[in-house]
């Protein structure tokens, strides 16, 4: 079986970026991955969360609200809920390519003898 990849994506203040993040995420061509958007404490969580809330109904979607501590306790409450095997971070304003996991995948059975950070896999 492919291995579960945990993607965490911190959220402050993010309403208007956040759907084509995670349409990114969700159009992924490997499909074996959990998301898990933590609200750092935004001043329009009514909005983020009305944004969303259309991925909340995807199994693989997931949402924590938390006070506002900053990107790095956000990424780290993230974290502490993830399952999988592998784990990314995604900000909430970027997009990925559709290959993205799939490469970085790719890559670390190459060479798992480093530490591997993709960014900007095409």
């Amino acid at each position: 079986m492919k291995p579960l990849v945990s993607i965490v994506v911190p959220a402050y203040n993010a309403s208007k970026t956040i759907v084509e993040t995670l349409d990114s995420i969700n159009n992924q061509t490997y499909k074996n991955f959990e998301c898990c958007v933590v609200d750092d404490g935004s001043l329009d969580s009514d909005e983020l969360y009305k944004a969303i809330e259309k991925f909340l109904g995807i199994q693989n979607f997931s949402y924590i609200r938390k006070e506002n501590g900053g990107v790095s306790s956000a990424r780290n409450l993230g974290a502490s809920k993830a399952s999988g095997e592998f784990l990314m971070f995604v900000d909430s304003d970027d997009m990925i390519a559709p290959t993205y996991i799939e490469k970085c995948l790719n890559e670390y059975q190459k060479n798992p003898d480093f530490s591997l950070v993709c960014t900007n896999v095409q």
